[in-house]
């Protein structure tokens, strides 16, 4: 079976598994959950980050976050996660909110889609390929992120779109925003670039901002380099 994403706080989880099978309902629907957010891998599991000081009190208030997470995705609250350079925790912190907010709701869910991780230049690549070949898995993740609970826009702002992906891009963050469904942005790109018309455009931006908490990071530290 594959590994279960409860395992740092299932009562049943043990190192030796000999409590976990595949039949566990807890299991099936934390796949299902999981399966539908379409969350790497890697951010699927425990990950413990420990700061720089330059991040301490940006570390302190996601933690905060992460522990409400319910009532912040209840009231539709968003965050914005800034850093200039790569590596400094930003997707790593969007997904352990959004692994929290799994914990909360996994169970009892069945297959709602309650979560979803959208790379933004992946979400773009497959936006274009659609118009010559749709697909049922790709329009259906365009439904999700008008219902989702939470939205991870991940990497936004870093390739220059088409008007036509950019006015996409707009109505989706437009249309959660509105309806009052939580979305959580990261990005490494200065927001007086993402301003440009060639980039995401004052539009976007303003209601990203407008929308969500911005959290910068300060740390010129690579975690990813630091892990390997």
């Amino acid at each position: 079976m594959q590994r279960c994403q409860a395992e740092s706080y299932c009562k049943l989880f043990n190192e030796q598994r000999t409590n976990c099978h595949e039949h566990c309902i807890g299991y099936i629907q934390m796949q299902n959950i999981y399966n539908l957010s379409s969350m790497p891998k890697r951010y699927q599991y425990e990950n413990p980050l420990v700061p720089e000081e330059a991040d301490r009190d940006a570390f302190l208030y996601l933690r905060d976050w992460q522990n409400s997470v319910q009532d912040h995705v209840e009231k539709g609250d968003g965050l914005f996660l800034l850093s200039e350079k790569r590596g400094t925790g930003k997707t790593s912190w969007a997904c352990k909110i959004m692994n929290e907010y799994f914990r909360k709701v996994a169970l009892g869910n069945n297959l709602t889609c309650r979560g979803l991780f959208v790379n933004v230049p992946e979400f773009f690549r497959q936006l274009k390929n659609s118009f010559d070949n749709p697909n049922d898995e790709f329009a259906e993740m365009l439904q999700n992120i008008k219902t989702a609970d939470l939205v991870i826009w991940d990497d936004i702002g870093t390739e220059s779109p088409s008007n036509f992906v950019r006015e996409t891009l707009y109505t989706f963050i437009n249309h959660r925003e509105s309806n009052m469904l939580s979305q959580i942005f990261t990005s490494n790109i200065p927001l007086e670039t993402m301003r440009k018309q060639d980039y995401l455009g004052e539009t976007i931006v303003s209601r990203i901002i407008g929308s969500s908490k911005l959290v910068e990071f300060q740390s010129d530290v690579d975690r990813r380099i630091d892990s390997l």
